[in-house]
């Protein structure tokens, strides 16, 4: 008996924990002033830098590391759109196709790496919004990056792109 391909690719969404439609939750990034969605059975955590670091629990054959940088410049004009321009300028440089989703650019690439001897694969998108600058990464062990588990989980970071958006930082309440 024949599976169909739509359920079986399904099947794979479902055991890579990532649907088509999964619920999401909003994440801050750095300062709160930029957030990001999310499928809410993701595990996060915030470094004191702000830096978001995900994962699907259970799963540790993949995670994601979100950081931003916010330019300033003297120049009103300039700041608004200064973290999208650079993003384009390095995209421009360095050779790598410009995707534009909504009012964000962004690029991606892949390296290897190696951690405590083991093989990694990791894949980085730099990503302009207003006067930010927004890297995304993914590392993988390097040896699972093919496997058909690890591409749903990809391909949801794509899509996370869409989502980042500002908003009004909440108040801190740890004295700083």
């Amino acid at each position: 008996m024949r599976l169909c391909p739509v359920i079986g690719m399904l099947a794979l969404l479902a055991a890579a924990g990532c649907t088509r439609k999964p619920e999401m939750k909003t994440v801050e990034i750095g300062d709160g002033s930029k957030v990001v969605d999310m499928p809410s059975h993701w595990h996060v955590e915030t470094d004191d830098d702000g830096t978001v670091l995900a994962h699907v629990p259970e799963k540790d054959f993949v995670n994601v590391r979100i950081s931003i940088v916010t330019l300033v410049t003297e120049d009103p004009e300039r700041r608004k759109t200064f973290g999208y321009n650079l993003v384009e300028k390095e995209a421009r440089d360095e050779g790598h196709s410009l995707e534009v989703v909504d009012d964000k650019c962004f690029f991606s690439y892949e390296e290897d790496s190696e951690e405590d001897g083991e093989a990694l694969k990791l894949r980085f998108w730099h990503i302009g919004y207003g006067s930010s600058t927004i890297v995304m990464s993914t590392c993988t062990i390097k040896h699972m990056a093919t496997r058909p588990e690890v591409r749903p989980f990809i391909a949801q970071c794509e899509r996370m792109i869409a989502t980042i958006r500002s908003v009004e930082p909440r108040a801190r309440t740890d004295g700083q």
